[in-house]
């Protein structure tokens, strides 16, 4: 008969409760030499079997340390008592009963030596049993079974500290690394096996000891110290890669902060450039030359709010803060409307703006108007930019069923202009690139790239074709929700008829801002009451009528009181239109998380400085109409 071989016995991985043991004794004894080690297993050794014996006479009176039972028998203090374990003699202090019929099974009161157990009562708190693991391993120690509750009190004692020293905060660098590996021997199921521990001690730049890692291996090799090794790089390129995700998201956050402050300052003034531009040029007899120095002044002026725009826009989507707002739109009526804007600019040049809609047999779909507006306005622009005299640009649209709730929409901008390199077209939608002649005028360089950004965040498809001398085409491809056709599908309100008569409340700080505003909305008949600030404003709507405001339009950056706070005020007014009056937004500030706190405070729009007076107005009458 062959002897059948003893299974060899394989370590199991390092538990986390071993590894807090381990650091707990750190920590807690600044160990530093073999001595400290031995005293530290003594003193963990004495705690744990005391906290065991407290839970044997909890369970043995039948109610805890601090309780009271009406049975006679009761605690009668500790009794302490030497024993002798395998890291030397220790002192134990034993509970005591006043009927004496306390008998302790982890230390039997004639017991003295526990040189065989004191091993495995620790590695039952450093390998993470159960409870019932913990009470099956007793019983092999002693021979008497222990209750899963009484082995739940002993872990509860110390799972508290165990929690405390798992959430504590690890250092960033450690300019000194150890590396070691301890020897040992582990019985298990009678079988010895010899194991190395690897032992990796960081040093901050406090002086503190941390244990950075255990690994348990067969034995001390060579491999072992590698794999140690790769376990530290990883962890350093961990906490390096959650550093620059600090750093990458503190200098966003300051750039966006910089970016919204130099927008506000910058459109601020250009308010009244603009406003008063616009106003002038509606005077009557106004001299040619000067007319034409007015219309330069307004077209330099809206171009730079167009770069301002693309900045912004692009810091946007950096961020991960544009956002894309879809609604129910008439796609064909928002593309003619921009084909009517383009074919303006294009006759200015000599170009021509063909449009052909007639595979478009779907109108109402779900897109976002605004951001679909700065996707073609950039690309017909751009065709009609890089276009000479006497050439055409196609804008092509259309669509056909994908299913029975989404439509495929097929939109193309073809131009017959100077065309594009390979090499150019390689880096085309990447921040600041630009491939214009030098006559072909300057920018950002942001056009195509803020527009294949937003292509993608609308989950459509961009595609280019192109070569120098022969022209360019984009074509562009989504996949949308199909809309539904309003039930009143009458053309749009007529503004002079809605808004005129109407009586606006304005708040507005800046005495520039509010005459210009003022003046546009006299131009269509408009009465207007001014409050300096947003305080002023609340009180005169608070003592107006009911029938007395059809509007309000609010500035953002008041003093006193802003235009945020004052909206929430008016909003919570025991006034009988409080809750129901149109208040606008009108802010020089115009990133989306400004617009979102203008809405989340109770307000019904928001238009950006300068104002755009056919904005002002549309947003008037829209408002207005809905609340009639």
């Amino acid at each position: 008969m062959v002897a059948k071989k003893k299974e060899v016995y394989k370590a199991k991985p390092m538990t986390e409760g071993k590894r807090n043991i381990i650091q707990g004794l750190f920590d807690e004894y600044d160990i530093e030499t073999a001595d400290d080690i031995q005293d530290a297993l003594k003193d963990l050794l004495s705690g744990t079997i005391e906290g065991m014996m407290e839970s044997e006479i909890d369970e043995h009176l039948g109610y805890g340390r601090y309780e009271r039972a009406a049975e006679s028998n009761s605690r009668n203090g500790t009794k302490p008592k030497r024993i002798r374990s395998k890291y030397g003699e220790l002192e134990v202090n034993v509970p005591q009963d006043r009927q004496s019929t306390f008998e302790p099974k982890v230390v039997p009161k004639r017991q003295k030596d526990i040189s065989s157990i004191d091993d495995k009562i620790i590695s039952m708190y450093a390998k993470g049993m159960t409870t019932r693991q913990i009470s099956e391993t007793i019983e092999d120690i002693y021979g008497f079974e222990v209750s899963e509750g009484m082995v739940s009190d002993v872990t509860d004692k110390l799972l508290p500290q165990i929690e405390d020293w798992q959430n504590r905060p690890l250092s960033a660098v450690y300019p000194i690394v150890f590396i070691d590996a301890v020897h040992f021997s582990v019985r298990s199921e009678g079988v010895i096996q010899k194991l190395a521990a690897y032992v990796v001690l960081g040093i901050n730049d406090d002086g503190r000891k941390e244990i950075l890692s255990i690994i348990i291996g067969d034995n001390e090799s060579s491999k072992f110290y590698y794999a140690i090794f790769l376990d530290i790089t990883q962890q350093e390129k961990a906490i390096e890669a959650e550093n620059a995700a600090l750093e990458a998201r503190t200098s966003s956050e300051a750039k966006s902060d910089f970016l919204s402050r130099m927008s506000h300052d910058i459109r601020t003034p250009l308010n009244a450039v603009l406003g008063f531009t616009s106003l002038a040029l509606n005077e009557p007899d106004i001299p040619p030359n000067v007319a034409e120095y007015l219309n330069k002044i307004d077209s330099s002026g809206n171009y730079l709010i167009e770069l301002i725009n693309d900045v912004l826009d692009m810091a946007k989507i950096e961020s991960g803060k544009m956002q894309i707002n879809e609604e129910n739109t008439d796609a064909l009526a928002l593309l003619n409307t921009l084909a009517d804007t383009f074919t303006i600019q294009a006759a200015e040049k000599g170009v021509t703006l063909k449009t052909d809609f007639s595979k478009a047999t779907t109108r109402w779909i779900m897109l976002d108007p605004l951001r679909t507006k700065q996707i073609f306005a950039n690309l017909l622009s751009n065709a009609i930019k890089f276009s000479e005299s006497g050439t055409q640009i196609d804008l092509i649209v259309t669509n056909e069923p994908k299913d029975a709730d989404n439509i495929h929409t097929t939109i193309t901008v073809k131009d017959q202009g100077c065309g594009m390199s390979q090499e150019f077209m390689d880096k085309m939608f990447m921040p600041f690139e630009q491939n214009a002649p030098s006559d072909a005028g300057t920018g950002t360089g942001l056009g195509l790239s803020i527009v294949h950004s937003l292509v993608e965040m609308m989950h459509g498809e961009i595609h280019v074709k192109s070569a120098p001398g022969k022209g360019s085409t984009f074509i562009l491809e989504f996949d949308r929700e199909l809309g539904k056709p309003p039930v009143n599908t009458q053309s749009d309100n007529n503004n002079s008829t809605v808004l005129k008569g109407i009586h606006i409340l304005l708040c507005e700080d800046n005495d520039i801002n509010a005459l210009i505003t003022e003046k546009l909305l006299e131009m269509i008949d408009c009465t207007i009451d001014r409050a300096e600030n947003g305080q002023v404003g609340l009180e005169m709507f608070s003592k107006a009528s009911s029938d007395m405001y059809d509007a309000i339009i609010m500035d953002i950056n008041m003093p006193v009181m802003n235009g945020i706070t004052a909206a929430k005020a008016i909003r919570a007014l025991d006034h009988p239109n409080a809750r129901s009056i149109p208040i606008i937004a009108m802010s020089a500030n115009a990133f989306d998380d400004d617009i979102k706190k203008s809405l989340d405070a109770g307000m019904n729009a928001h238009i950006s400085k300068p104002i755009d007076k056919q904005v002002l107005y549309d947003t008037l009458s829209k408002l207005i109409d809905s609340k009639n």
